[in-house]
């Protein structure tokens, strides 16, 4: 690994001291590495963010030593998120998709998601209740009209018990019959 990383920093036409900086090491911390220092997750990690550089390729010599821009955002939402390898797949696909084709998954999802609902008993929003950035007055007039739905079925008597999950996903249950 210490020649990849000497070679990281060459192709990039940085000084130890430059290379450091940009890592948050010394130069002294650099030159220990490229002599063979054992490397610590932080600075392994440091690296292939600064740089750009394909972890596989720095870990084992496998692939391309950078990633390509789409590949170092995949790269940072993965770990940001901490996605498994089959979910940064499944993301990456869907990305890769032509629009019209996202478009298509978006509806079958939806679709699913009502009908997995509607199997369960669950109470499904209408997408006007769903705002996909809601607004200050768009939060409270949502968490007012569930406050008023539980006053409402205390009410009535029914055990039913709202629980939100997100602004206007609101899941029903047991409503008493």
């Amino acid at each position: 690994m210490k020649d990849r990383i000497r070679e990281i920093r060459k192709a990039k036409g940085l000084n130890q001291t430059e290379f450091g900086a940009k890592i948050g090491l010394s130069q002294r911390g650099v030159a220990n590495i490229e002599t063979g220092s054992n490397i610590t997750d932080r600075n392994f990690n440091a690296i292939c963010k600064a740089f750009n550089v394909n972890p596989e390729w720095l870990r084992n010599g496998v692939g391309e030593m950078f990633l390509d821009d789409r590949e170092a955002i995949l790269q940072s939402v993965v770990e940001e998120f901490g996605l498994t390898d089959e979910s940064a797949l499944l993301v990456k696909t869907f990305l890769e998709l032509p629009e019209e084709h996202r478009s298509g998954v978006i509806a079958f999802a939806k679709t699913f998601a009502r009908a997995m609902a509607a199997q369960m008993g669950l109470e499904t929003p209408q997408r006007s209740e769903m705002p996909l950035h809601p607004t200050t007055e768009q939060k409270r007039e949502i968490a007012n009209r569930e406050l008023d739905d539980e006053e409402a079925a205390a009410k009535r008597g029914t055990a039913s018990s709202v629980s939100t999950t997100t602004f206007g996903s609101r899941k029903v249950f047991g409503n008493g019959s």
